[in-house]
């Protein structure tokens, strides 16, 4: 190429690597790196001055049409909406025979047999939503229990299928089951307890409000269960007047006899009339009343004696006290039968019921300190009620009371009294009631000194002796065998008490 001022020519050097170079090589070297690196720097420049020299615009670019685009990746034209794809099941589910077809052209779908067969969830059938926590509770719920206790559950059936088919039945079911694991473990009532009974009170203000007239078992069983929970939790007010619309409601529908007519029925009582009772019986219990119920009758069925008919031959307080002793002993037994366990239910309703009945005898020593004791014996024994429920707490003041009162009348020496084992026994429970997590201020060890005084005079030197004496009162076999324990733990141990009456 000649050589010009714009063109110059380049001249390289060749070098063989791996050889040592002279002198003269290095010079060569350098100097071709020199040129090379002039001739980059003249080109660029050379460009940069063309560009700004020359007058070009910059082109659009030019779209062609979709019709021109031939190749292999040219899209569809968008015509019409695709339908979704059906799953695979569904499909074939459709074309098996003719009663899904059928089902699916009246509207009613079924349950595709794809995977888990025949496993539905049966909680989905419920009348209200439940997770968890609710499935917990239904766990919780003694499916074998023939007391009367706050879950009400009769001798055969259960009040679960009743409670599937009512909402307002079924969170009162979850209410009572966690307010009585609540009680029973010790701890304040949870917030799920409270969320229960507050859909409880909201659906039964709805049916009262729209048709007050139609009073259905569900809404009646619902009122009792509430009151119910408010007399168990101490909130004697709010029982009262649920205690009182429970009353109206009864009378509307033509008297105890009839309600519950709708629910299958139980030799002659059926689930919700023996949830009124009961309900109508803690409410006498908690306000020193009579019930507001008169006593139901109930069929033949034998214990260890002819099965009582009414409540006649309980107008003693100690012919309650020898049926209480035929109770526990039916209690402590797990092989009964259910003419048995039935008969165990309606002899217990008609001790409390006479309990509460029961004219006042002024000529009776200790004649109310034993029927208060004998309530307490019921609820906290027989029912098996938690002693922190909120009924213990009147029932306590009364005992105490009455028992100070007894002993400023009878002053005489206990060691030679002839109702120093009654006294011992109404001591007993005072104390075990009055326990934590009940402790109402030196209340316990009020009782607790008043034991020890009552087992120097009688001479009760171990707890073997003092389980001996309780069961002279009551046998009550191995019920109150951890109780006689903790008892007598306080007893052996305590110093003595120098408070109002806790002296003899």
């Amino acid at each position: 190429m000649d050589a010009t001022p714009d063109h110059q020519p380049i001249e390289f050097a060749s070098i063989i690597l791996g050889q040592p170079l002279d002198s003269t090589q290095s010079l060569i070297y350098s100097q071709s790196k020199i040129r090379i690196r002039q001739h980059a720097m003249r080109a660029s420049s050379r460009a940069k001055a063309i560009a700004l020299s020359g007058d070009q615009t910059p082109i659009a670019p030019v779209l062609q049409p979709q019709s021109m685009l031939t190749g292999k990746f040219r899209s569809r034209p968008y015509t019409q909406i695709r339908k979704a794809r059906q799953p695979r099941f569904i499909s074939k589910i459709q074309d098996v025979g003719s009663k899904e077809s059928a089902a699916s052209a009246t509207g009613k779908t079924c349950i595709p047999r794809a995977l888990d067969a025949g496993k539905s969830d049966p909680f989905h059938t419920l009348p209200i939503k439940i997770g968890p926590l609710q499935e917990h509770l239904l766990k919780l719920i003694p499916m074998t229990f023939y007391m009367q206790n706050p879950l009400v559950l009769n001798p055969e059936y259960s009040p679960l299928p009743y409670a599937f088919a009512d909402a307002a039945l079924l969170h009162a079911l979850f209410a009572l089951t966690s307010l009585y694991r609540d009680l029973s473990v010790g701890t304040k009532v949870t917030p799920l307890c409270l969320m229960h009974k507050g859909e409880m009170l909201r659906i039964i203000n709805e049916r009262i409000t729209k048709t007050p007239l139609q009073l259905s078992d569900g809404t009646i069983g619902a009122v009792t269960a509430l009151a119910t929970f408010d007399l168990l939790d101490g909130r004697l007010q709010n029982a009262r007047w649920n205690l009182r619309g429970l009353q109206r409601m009864v009378v509307q529908r033509g008297g105890l006899q009839i309600v519950g007519k709708e629910a299958q029925q139980v030799c002659g009582t059926s689930l919700l009339q023996r949830a009124i009772c009961w309900s109508d019986l803690c409410s006498a219990a908690f306000t020193n009343e009579k019930p507001r119920f008169a006593v139901l009758r109930h069929s033949s069925s034998p214990l260890s004696r002819p099965y009582v008919q009414d409540n006649s031959l309980f107008s003693s307080i100690g012919s309650i006290f020898d049926m209480l002793s035929e109770l526990s002993l039916a209690l402590c037994d797990s092989h009964n039968s259910f003419s048995r366990r039935l008969s165990f239910s309606n002899n217990l309703y008609l001790v409390e019921h006479a309990l509460h009945s029961l004219p006042q005898d002024i000529y009776s020593c200790y004649h109310e300190p034993k029927r208060i004791a004998a309530i307490i014996y019921v609820y906290l024994l027989l029912r098996q009620i938690p002693s922190s429920a909120g009924i213990y707490q009147p029932l306590l003041g009364r005992l105490h009371a009455a028992v100070g009162q007894s002993i400023e009348r009878n002053s005489e020496d206990f060691s030679s009294h002839p109702s120093n084992l009654f006294l011992l026994w109404i001591c007993f429970i005072g104390a075990a009631t009055s326990g934590p997590p009940n402790k109402i201020e030196c209340l316990q060890e009020w009782w607790i000194n008043l034991l020890r005084n009552i087992c120097k005079g009688l001479n009760v030197v171990s707890e073997i002796g003092f389980e001996v004496y309780l069961n002279r009162v009551v046998e009550m076999g191995s019920l109150c065998r951890e109780m006689c324990h903790t008892v007598w733990r306080e007893i052996d141990s305590s110093e003595p008490y120098n408070g109002e009456n806790g002296s003899l």
